[in-house]
């Protein structure tokens, strides 16, 4: 029974450091990216996002000590923009949702990070095109994450219905749908994946507000 529990708590612990890692290469790869354009770029525009990489890096921080995930927020606005900086100049990445909930909707760290590995799964599937819709439905919040890449592989959608553990990433220590869709569950949301039969495949996120 020891055993058991200590097997347990290992579990757990791997599964916060990949987390934890997988949080922090979002405001590296924007560090990295801010240093190598920074002599081009405008200076408010440098300072924006640094306040905006700051923000995310205070997240991860504050999530490692408090065992929290919702204790610092962005504005969908600023996360968006964020997530955009990171990714290949290559990718065309849209944010379409209503004025007001691009500047008031506030994203923590937990949706942040599954929405992060949503788009990361559509580039890893290479996707030219990627879009978030954001929208309000009554009691819910919807979030839809669409793209042009190659979609699911069968073997994936079959274990994210069976409940076991999915990975996408070549390497597999990305967050993973499997974890994705157990955190949306644990908000008592819905998690699905479609595909519409004209090369456009489509996560849809619903969490109760």
């Amino acid at each position: 029974m020891r055993q058991l529990r200590v097997n347990a708590i290992n579990e757990v612990q791997a599964e916060d450091v990949l987390q934890a890692a997988h949080d922090i290469c979002s405001p590296l790869t924007a560090l990295k990216v801010l240093l190598a354009r920074a002599e081009q770029m405008p200076i408010g525009d440098l300072k924006d996002m640094l306040r905006v990489t700051a923000v995310r890096i205070e997240q991860v921080a504050e999530s490692l000590l408090a065992g929290a995930r919702q204790v610092s927020r962005l504005p969908l606005k600023d996360w968006f923009a964020h997530k955009k900086m990171e990714l290949d100049k290559g990718v065309e990445f849209r944010l379409l949702a209503d004025p007001c909930l691009r500047f008031d909707y506030l994203v923590d760290a937990g949706l942040g990070r599954v929405l992060s590995n949503l788009v990361n799964n559509s580039i890893q599937a290479g996707a030219s095109r990627v879009t978030l819709h954001v929208w309000r439905s009554g009691k819910e919040m919807a979030f839809a994450v669409s793209d042009d890449g190659r979609g699911f592989p069968t073997a994936v959608l079959e274990a994210l219905e069976d409940g076991r553990s999915v990975s996408v990433g070549k390497t597999g220590n990305g967050l993973g749908l499997s974890h994705a869709q157990a955190y949306v569950g644990r908000l008592g949301g819905q998690f699905q994946v479609m595909a519409t039969g004209l090369g456009t495949t489509i996560v849809l996120v619903r969490i109760p507000v």
